[in-house]
């Protein structure tokens, strides 16, 4: 085994949330590293928060590796479920390049961090506890975060090169290469899917390069969110159809969603509804939550590449609510309207205070926009009868891929040189799933990443699992 160049791979936890790869990489030789000459360097693909889980404080306020030893960490994309402990680890001792694409870095240092850093102080004071983390931590994940180009080689040194991709998850999200080299010994390629899409509403999503498809010694890590889903399985769309029937009613409409992307995705949906004559633009439409707004103002300002019909996304009679008044204001007021409010799930930001207010209104509807974790303030409400609100939920607007384009990620690949596959990224009967249908199709070995197990890749891909222990 020293003789060649190996990976060992763990992960933090099991599941949706709280994205974090160890990836410790061993050579045959000595390899420069940040402390000088060494045979292994250690690196981290995200450091999310975790979410919707039973023992989230906990999880969140603790690493099982010593977040001292990596030298570099990749943010494949600006969700907080894959960037919400970098903060928390570089109080703990991180120092390193945080590799990331512009449009990531500039979402953060605008919008993302200052909202993570005032969850985290709102949670703290809640508890009367310490906040993990303080604005010294994220200003210094600024400082560390690297700016990078699509398709362009991010030399860490002489032996390992990263690679970002197109990805149509958010904008700035990437599909991970990290090429492992020595001279004398085969390479390692590992591809990493990171939170996919093979497409977005609001720019173009290029293919893998072909270089990248006819890589030999290729292990790929696959998320599988909705690998057990099938488009067929979707229900037909129905947020302007439930939307329109409700005014119509003369109903408040309370539409939660997420800052990043699906705030801009509804605002979309609305503005196309008016163009066709389907929504009435008499209706008012409001957007509050600073992050949300934030997002929707940085779409505006053009910092990532946006197909031209969708650069005029807002839609008519449309209001940013950007103060205390307005809100207060809308809360009590009965004309029927249009709110579109942070944060998705209805647990966080304004939306929240628009349940609590709506649900007991029986001339409303609350339409939610995207997943509901069984204990988010959305996934009660949907499962209890003590609501006089209307409710629905439509799932046409989510962001990762289903069954099909996720084979359709594989695809492509030359299958000779794909050793190994690797399930990560969603709830355990789905990995299962999933990885058999893939084994099954492809005929390439695949593992399901867990959290409690190293998984050594070679050239040969998975040659040996044994009990997760720590970066040495």
């Amino acid at each position: 085994m020293s003789k060649r160049i190996y990976v060992d791979l763990s992960d933090e936890k099991s599941g949706v949330t709280g994205t974090c790869q160890l990836l410790d990489m061993y050579f045959p030789e000595k390899t420069y590293g940040a402390d000088g000459y060494t045979s292994n360097i250690a690196g981290i693909v995200d450091c999310g928060s975790f979410q919707g889980e039973d023992d989230d404080e906990l999880l969140n306020s603790s690493f099982n590796f010593d977040v001292t030893k990596p030298e570099f960490g990749i943010l494949t994309h600006g969700h907080l479920d894959h960037y919400g402990r970098y903060p928390f680890a570089i109080k703990n001792g991180f120092q390193a390049p945080i590799f990331t694409t512009y449009v990531t870095k500039t979402f953060l240092r605008e919008v993302f961090l200052a909202d993570c850093l005032k969850i985290e102080k709102r949670h703290a004071k809640k508890k009367g506890i310490e906040p993990a983390y303080t604005e010294l931590e994220t200003q210094k994940m600024c400082d560390y975060m690297v700016g990078c180009a699509y398709h362009k080689e991010i030399k860490y040194n002489d032996n390992i090169s990263i690679y970002f991709f197109d990805n149509g998850h958010v904008p700035g999200a990437v599909v991970t290469l990290i090429q492992l080299t020595y001279p004398g010994y085969e390479d390692l390629n590992i591809v990493i899917s990171g939170d996919y899409n093979d497409h977005n509403t609001f720019f173009k999503v290029n293919p893998l390069p072909q270089w990248v498809y006819n890589l030999p010694n290729l292990t790929i890590i696959i998320e599988s969110t909705y690998g057990n889903t099938k488009i067929s399985d979707l229900s037909p769309a129905c947020f302007i159809k439930n939307v329109v029937r409700a005014l119509k009613d003369n109903k408040i409409v309370i539409v939660p969603a997420f800052s990043f992307v699906r705030t801009q995705e509804v605002d979309y949906a609305l503005k196309e509804a008016q163009d066709v004559g389907i929504l009435d633009t008499k209706y008012s439409i409001y957007n509050d939550g600073k992050t949300s707004i934030g997002c929707t103002k940085l779409f505006l300002e053009g910092v990532f590449k946006m197909y031209p019909h969708t650069k005029d996304f807002l839609p008519q009679n449309l209001t940013f609510v950007e103060d205390k008044e307005l809100r207060k204001f809308l809360k009590h007021d009965n004309t029927p309207k249009i709110i579109v409010a942070s944060s998705g799930m209805g647990s966080y930001g304004p939306s929240q205070t628009y349940i609590d207010k709506f649900a007991v209104n029986p001339n409303a509807l609350i339409h939610a926009t995207g997943h509901l974790s069984s204990n988010s303030k959305l996934g009660i409400l949907r499962e209890s009868n003590d609501i006089a609100a209307t409710f629905c939920d439509t799932d046409e607007f989510s962001a990762h891929a289903k069954l099909e384009a996720l084979k359709g990620f594989i695809k492509p690949f030359n299958y000779e040189n794909v050793k190994s596959i690797i399930v990560t990224h969603g709830e355990p009967t789905v990995e299962d799933d999933f990885s058999k249908d893939l084994e099954e199709t492809f005929g390439i070995k695949t593992y399901v990443l867990s959290a409690n197990v190293t998984f050594r890749i070679t050239s040969d891909g998975i040659v040996q699992t044994f009990e997760r222990r720590d970066c040495v």
